[in-house]
């Protein structure tokens, strides 16, 4: 086993969790998102801002499915709990709609809270540098959402999982110097443009 030390090893985790303060949320109950298509029932889309020192605004999207029996009717969350567990963390009380849409009012008492979302590594990028991105899952706290996400990697998900980069890359990888917050948006403007919740360069910002 090939072992590496100094930058290699320190700056770069296989997965980081950080505080983000939900500015905005967005359902869609297409099979585009994006422009990809996705077999999927439901799509909400986050705009959150994480701080570490600065602030930087990112797009979470979380796609999920409904239980539903031959006809077709929702019976149960399946994997529609991410959403159930969103407003669990948020506090927010209340119940879908027969057909799986949110009533408005529901998505509305989410903007202002405060959750905790993990970030992952997925691979490198062909100029070298490390390629993170944003499960689609959220608590309340740091330890229940490592705890959630251990136990996630047990069942085998999320399954572009990549840790082994970390040590099996024979050359030093590489911190992108391009970075900034939410590549000079606005910050007063909501801007759902990154449906793949590509977090690469946020960890420049969490090693400064």
């Amino acid at each position: 086993m090939e072992l590496y030390f100094g930058m290699f090893n320190s700056l770069r985790p296989p997965h980081f969790i950080q505080k983000a303060h939900i500015r905005a949320i967005k359902p869609t109950y297409n099979t585009e998102v994006f422009g990809i298509l996705w077999n999927i029932d439901l799509s909400i889309l986050l705009d959150i801002v994480k701080r570490n020192g600065e602030s930087y605004s990112y797009t979470l999207n979380i796609r999920c499915n409904y239980q539903k029996d031959q006809s077709g009717n929702i019976i149960g969350w399946s994997s529609a709990f991410k959403i159930s567990k969103l407003f669990n963390v948020t506090g927010v009380e209340g119940k879908m709609n027969i057909d799986g849409t949110i009533p408005e009012g529901i998505l509305e008492s989410v903007i202002g809270k405060e959750i905790f979302v993990l970030s992952y590594i997925t691979g490198l990028r062909e100029d070298q540098s490390v390629k993170y991105q944003m499960w689609d899952v959220v608590e309340s706290d740091k330890q229940s959402l490592l705890k959630e996400f251990e136990l996630s990697m047990l069942k085998g998900y999320p399954k572009n999982y990549s840790p082994e980069v970390l040590t099996t890359h024979a050359k030093p990888l590489i911190v992108r110097s391009d970075i900034g917050p939410s590549n000079n948006r606005n910050p007063g403007s909501v801007d759902f443009d990154d449906g793949l919740n590509d977090d690469s360069d946020d960890l420049g910002s969490l090693l400064c």
